[in-house]
């Protein structure tokens, strides 16, 4: 489901959010890129619990909540550095955006088949 909703939401971003123009398509693509962006974030936590004993969620979601931290600090200077290098418009960033969103999902599906050992219906 991480997979499917990051790749959606990568979907969204490339085919809604770069044609935008108008109140309309904004509005559209904010509530289906909420959506779509809502399930893989909250997903995180649940899979994390899903594999780990009792004692060890808590750090383990602290880790991972750590690591991913740094992605926050960096990305919004590299929007910002994107968006001034298109002298105000938002397609290089929207690009970008949806380019590592499509980046994410292919982690997400080559670590489940490399830990699945490349078994398609084999359950991780």
């Amino acid at each position: 489901m991480q997979s499917l909703w990051c790749l959606v939401a990568g979907i969204i971003v490339l085919a809604l959010g770069l044609p935008a123009n108008g109140n309309a398509a904004y509005i559209t693509f904010a509530a289906l890129y909420g959506f779509a962006s809502g399930a893989y974030v909250s997903l995180l936590p649940a899979q994390m619990a899903q594999i780990s004993k009792v004692e060890q969620i808590g750090v383990r979601v602290g880790v991972t909540f750590a690591c991913t931290s740094f992605a926050g600090l960096i990305g919004n200077p590299i929007a910002g550095a994107i968006v001034d290098a298109e002298n105000g418009s938002y397609w290089g960033l929207n690009v970008f955006a949806g380019v590592m969103l499509m980046t994410g999902a292919f982690m997400f599906t080559f670590t489940r088949m490399y830990i699945a050992d490349w078994q398609i219906l084999k359950r991780v």
